[in-house]
């Protein structure tokens, strides 16, 4: 069991899910038609920006014993990768609307760096889920690509699995003990419900 909630804590980690985000605009809607060299691009550069450098920058305070697991388990270790992450983000955004994505996408970017302030600036009290808030934000564009109609009709099926895939590594930050189920549930209601209604309400000021 131990193994197994390890394995869906590496596999849905916050530094991946963005790109399993990206993936799922590229492959999941009308730009499934972009040609498939730029698509890959795009998703190997989210993995760089939002993936790659907060990995390094978490190895780095690991290194300099700024945190005392890869985990960052102690929530007083939390502010400078989450600082980091929020800023990844911020530059995802920024090179999405350089190569002309969709303002959606570049929205949802957006949306997601809003959530993870979110959740850095409660942890700063009480310690919230990245994990749980990471793939609730993942059912919330899923959620936000059907209500919107800009999803392929199979995209519901995706988001079934998302959601359970929410209640696995929810499920997982528990029996490893680094949560509660107030903590996991709150880090997924945060992302979902940000990354579905701010898209909504920053289209409004274009």
């Amino acid at each position: 069991m131990e193994t197994a909630a390890k394995i869906m804590s590496r596999v849905f980690s916050p530094i991946l899910v963005p790109t399993m985000a990206i993936a799922v605009a590229l492959w999941g809607t009308a730009l499934v038609i972009t040609p498939d060299f730029v698509k890959i691009r795009v998703v190997a550069m989210t993995l760089l920006i939002t993936g790659a450098i907060p990995a390094v920058t978490i190895a780095v305070l690991y290194f300099f014993h700024r945190v005392s697991d890869a985990t960052i388990s102690n929530p007083r270790e939390r502010t400078i990768p989450f600082v980091v992450a929020i800023l990844c983000y911020l530059g995802e955004a920024i090179y999405l609307s350089g190569i002309h994505a969709p303002l959606w996408l570049t929205n949802f970017i957006v949306s997601a760096a809003v959530a993870i302030f979110i959740v850095a600036t409660v942890n700063l009290f009480w310690k919230v889920s990245a994990h749980t808030c990471a793939v609730g934000g993942l059912a919330g564009l899923e959620a936000w690509l059907i209500a919107s109609e800009l999803a392929v009709p199979s995209m519901i099926v995706l988001l079934i699995i998302t959601i359970l895939v929410v209640g696995l590594v929810g499920s997982a930050r528990l029996v490893r003990r680094l949560h509660t189920l107030s903590q996991v549930v709150a880090g997924a209601l945060i992302g979902f419900v940000v990354v579905y209604f701010l898209p909504m309400a920053l289209a409004l000021f274009h």
